[in-house]
């Protein structure tokens, strides 16, 4: 079992390298050493590490450390690192163009160690014409459509100006 310390911060791990960046976990903090307890500010550091995606639970434990001090312990088991899908879906236009579609999909969670979520699929479908046929022709137009998407999803929102401060080494306060 490994440890990083940063001021009242300790983060413990399994492996060589923690499993995510120490910022990520204290930026989803809203409890803070030498501030006083506030239930809110516990239900919204349970919620942002829910909201992530990334832990199958997340629990927290606290123990007195003298007569008015607590000591928190965070608890964050890691939900599987990656999602397989398959999805298959009947298509139906208004230009009477019927058809199935099939979507394989690989998710990654954590991908870049900040709580990313990578997400690379293929698709294809194909398509036919009902209804009117044209005159002279004695087969319906049909095509077919294939592709790749691919999806790199942050669990935080990213501007011009959080990334300025990250440069510049300004810190974000919160009460």
């Amino acid at each position: 079992r490994n440890t990083k310390k940063r001021k009242a911060f300790t983060l413990h791990y399994n492996g060589n390298r923690p499993p995510i960046r120490m910022g990520v976990v204290r930026h989803g903090l809203y409890l803070h050493a030498d501030s006083l307890y506030r239930f809110e500010n516990e239900q919204q550091t349970l919620a942002a590490f829910q909201q992530m995606g990334l832990y199958s639970y997340t629990g927290l434990r606290y123990v007195p450390r003298g007569k008015d001090t607590l000591d928190l312990t965070l608890d964050l088991v890691f939900d599987k690192p990656y999602d397989f899908y398959v999805e298959a879906n009947a298509k139906g236009k208004t230009t009477g163009r019927i058809g199935p579609e099939l979507v394989m999909g690989f998710a990654k969670r954590n991908a870049f160690r900040g709580g990313e979520r990578l997400d690379l699929n293929l698709h294809g479908s194909y398509e036919w014409q009902t209804g009117h046929q044209n005159e002279g022709s004695s087969s319906g137009v049909k095509s077919y459509v294939y592709g790749g998407d691919a999806s790199l999803t942050f669990p935080r929102l990213i501007t011009p100006s959080t990334l300025l401060q990250r440069t510049s080494g300004n810190k974000r306060r919160r009460s």
